[in-house]
């Protein structure tokens, strides 16, 4: 779905309104990157886009702002992110939105997959604005793996590629770290295998998942220690968050599917892990509750932005995330 999307875009301008959600987050970026550039064309950026986060912004603030006319620009680009389920009156100031049909604005939602039996999220998924970045399936990947490393201006032989499946997964984001790390080790035209297993370190990668789980334990001492261990050897603050993210991603969908009455088969299909690794889980997400995990998802993303806005402090955000989430 998220790559034909991303195709289409390509073939059609884009519509008033959409909302994003799904785990690739890369592919997310990606959508925002072309919507920008489709909606903007030359314009200048200052005036015509912005990016809200929730609850910081309330939704009318953000309809406010998205019905402005745009500068020297063709459409204004507004993103409001963080966005978790609407309440009964958010989908009546959305609806009467997107009934005025402000073509001047193209109106961005990313947050939680939304509930299809609210009338104003079936409406949006038959007219196709609703759109699910999923993880993308092994052969959709190699493309994509060709596409972050020319931006970087290296090539990627087969050997390299099999590699960085085989220690990091399919998430691209994960995989653009860790081809960035390789960029700024070698001078190389091409990423060679040899290269990537100098800058991929299966020690540091472990430890990363050790974090996690430590975390999905409820283990501060624990987590603190890993934490600690991984900023010192230089790891990405980033990189370590997205793994963190992952893993009680998954806490939470195997607690959803538990109080749905799925079998181990379908809670470890649902999840997307291997069925042997699905007790480990099971007994992590025992030790959370539904609405913990929410506030977890929402100290993640304003981790995230942290770091990304005041990369100086990234230890200290770190430090008071798992000192957040991992409290009793």
């Amino acid at each position: 779905m998220s790559t034909a999307f991303l195709q289409s875009l390509s073939k059609m301008p884009p519509q008033n309104f959409y909302y994003f959600y799904g785990e690739e987050s890369f592919l997310i970026q990606e959508a925002v990157a072309r919507l920008k550039k489709l909606s903007l064309g030359e314009g200048p950026e200052d005036f015509n886009f912005d990016v809200f986060y929730a609850p910081e912004k309330s939704l009318q603030e953000v309809l406010d702002v998205s019905e402005t006319l745009p500068m020297f620009s063709p459409k204004r680009l507004v993103i409001w992110k963080n966005v978790k389920d609407l309440n009964a009156r958010d989908q009546e100031l959305l609806l009467s939105y997107l009934k005025k049909d402000v073509d001047t604005t193209c109106l961005v939602f990313i947050g939680k997959k939304p509930d299809s039996r609210k009338k104003i999220f079936a409406h949006l998924k038959k007219t196709k604005q609703i759109v699910e970045f999923a993880p993308l399936k092994l052969r959709e990947l190699d493309p994509w793996i060709e596409v972050i490393a020319k931006r970087h201006g290296k090539g990627l032989d087969r050997e390299a590629k099999e590699l960085l499946l085989e220690k990091v997964g399919t998430s691209l984001s994960l995989i653009e770290i860790e081809i960035q790390k390789a960029v700024n080790s070698s001078e190389e035209k091409w990423i060679s295998k040899e290269v990537l297993q100098q800058t991929l370190s299966k020690h540091r990668l472990e430890s990363v998942f050790d974090l996690a789980k430590a975390i999905g334990q409820r283990d501060r001492l624990q987590s603190l220690s890993y934490l600690a261990q991984l900023l010192d050897q230089g790891e990405n603050e980033i990189a370590i968050l997205a793994l963190i993210a992952r893993h009680m991603r998954i806490l939470n969908i195997v607690k959803e599917g538990q109080g749905q009455g799925l079998n181990a088969s379908q809670l470890a299909s649902r999840a997307g892990v291997p069925p042997f690794y699905l007790k480990q889980y099971q007994q992590q997400a025992a030790l959370w509750d539904v609405q913990h995990l929410d506030q977890i998802h929402q100290a993640l993303v304003l981790t995230d932005k942290a770091l990304k806005s005041s990369p100086i402090s990234s230890p200290i955000w770190l430090e008071n995330f798992v000192l957040k989430v991992c409290e009793s």
